[in-house]
């Protein structure tokens, strides 16, 4: 007599030896149908209850009822429904549904889009500050020479030019008034009025270029004027300066006391020579 398998139970090609429990790696779980599609969808998970629904591998007695395919495994879920999987599925696309729907979760979400939105925008930009004006000052403000006006008249106190370090190592001469001329060439003090100017020439190597360059002027003012600089004040005027001076001055230039422009003068006459500055010994014309 044939054997008759149960309608409700597909096996793999092997089946289990007799007496032996069917294994999970060996038996598919049962299903409606037998679609290789529907076996993999439902995986490993839903192969474990089919020992259950099959049987301990013993025979059926003659004559004795069929067995019922169990379709609950020992957890007591359903393991051999086919659409059990999608039931869960189902499931879960109704929970979401659900969170995103909440009357409390709504507005949480729209608030933390919002929050995102925010940080994703730069940030703005800070209000410029209001520009500085800057006062001119009128000391530094350029026109024609004013104290040492007319010195070429004056008495020229140096034989012929000479290099002078600390005037940019130019070559320079010197003139002095009247009012000043008998200190300047004696250890006398110099009295209020006295004038010292002078010119100087840009470098054309071991000899004056025909390029003229700033006149430096020195007044001896009455006392009070500028104590900290023995009452002296500094000039520099520069009416056609080179190009290659025009950038970093921006132009013609007339810098005069009290202005801080003119520190570049009395930073070294404050102790210099007398304060004056005096040719060298063998260029002096007075002795």
């Amino acid at each position: 007599m044939s054997r008759r398998r149960h309608p409700a139970i597909v096996t793999a090609s092997r089946r289990p030896a007799r007496g032996a429990r069917g294994r999970r790696s060996g038996t598919f779980v049962a299903r409606a149908t037998t679609s290789a599609d529907d076996a993999v969808l439902e995986g490993p998970r839903d192969r474990a209850p089919a020992a259950a629904a099959e049987g301990d591998g013993r025979r059926r007695a003659r004559g004795a009822p069929a067995r019922r395919a169990s379709t609950r495994g020992a957890s007591g879920r359903t393991a051999s429904c086919p659409r059990a999987p999608w039931r869960r599925i189902r499931r879960s696309a109704a929970r979401r549904a659900a969170m995103t729907t909440h009357p409390i979760l709504v507005p949480l979400s729209a608030c933390l889009a919002a929050a995102a939105a925010a940080c994703a925008r730069p940030p703005a930009a800070a209000p410029s500050a209001a520009p500085i004006e800057r006062t001119p000052d009128p000391l530094t403000a350029f026109g024609p020479l004013e104290v040492g006006a007319g010195y070429e008249s004056w008495t020229k106190v140096s034989a012929r030019p000479f290099v002078s370090p600390t005037h940019g190592n130019r070559f320079v001469e010197i003139y002095v008034n009247d009012v000043g001329l008998a200190a300047y060439t004696s250890d006398a003090e110099f009295p209020p009025g006295s004038v010292i100017v002078k010119e100087s020439w840009e470098r054309d190597g071991d000899r004056p270029s025909a390029i003229r360059g700033p006149i430096f002027v020195m007044e001896k003012r009455a006392p009070g004027f500028s104590p900290e600089h023995g009452d002296w004040y500094y000039a520099i005027h520069w009416e056609s300066p080179p190009p290659k001076f025009v950038k970093q001055l921006g132009g013609p230039i007339y810098w005069r006391s009290p202005s801080p422009k003119v520190a570049y003068c009395w930073r070294c006459h404050d102790d210099y020579d007398r304060e004056v500055g005096l040719p060298p010994r063998d260029l002096r014309t007075w002795e």
